[in-house]
């Protein structure tokens, strides 16, 4: 046997020996241990007699390497949206110094009411706020009673983008309530 394919024949072991291993210790009884079972109840929401969903936008990014190196500036893939500094919720300090609370202390005195002059302010101090899109659906749903309800679910941030899209969706941006 050549040494090669003895590495080879080792690795693929190895590493079909972890993944068996973790199948195995997910269906024993260790597993509980360090993941106890959930108690799930259900609630009762009505019946729907019909649904219809709008994309508005697909949009996340204008530009992939841009948002690539604003999450390689601010940490990687694991930190969250807040300490990346983007938009709406960036506070001037730079990548990677962002917080939710921070951010909302520059543009929460004009939520609702004023989102131009919240975005004004959150495009010079967020990093590249014009890089952001905003992927946005627009969820209509008819209810057995004959009650209709209508939501806009959007991803993104940027108003402006969104108001342009959903113009045949006869909507407007409207803020995320954390």
């Amino acid at each position: 046997m050549k040494r090669r394919n003895f590495v080879q024949g080792l690795a693929l072991g190895a590493g079909v020996g972890t993944l068996g291993a973790m199948g195995a210790y997910s269906y024993s009884p260790a597993r509980t241990a360090f993941l106890p079972d959930i108690k799930r109840g259900t609630a009762d929401i009505g019946l729907c007699k019909s649904v219809k969903i709008t994309n508005i936008s697909e949009t996340s990014w204008f530009d992939n390497s841009i948002f690539m190196q604003d999450v390689t500036a601010s940490g990687g893939l694991l930190v969250d949206q807040y300490t990346y500094n983007w938009a709406p919720f960036g506070n001037g300090k730079g990548p990677g110094k962002g917080t939710y609370e921070d951010g909302m202390k520059n543009i929460g005195p004009y939520l609702p009411k004023n989102l131009e002059k919240a975005w004004e302010i959150t495009r010079e101090l967020s990093e590249h706020a014009d890089n952001a899109g905003a992927p946005a659906s627009l969820k209509s749903k008819l209810w057995t009673a004959r009650k209709r309800s209508t939501c806009l679910t959007a991803a993104g941030t940027t108003c402006g983008w969104i108001n342009a899209s959903s113009a045949k969706a006869s909507t407007k941006c409207s803020p995320t309530v954390r």
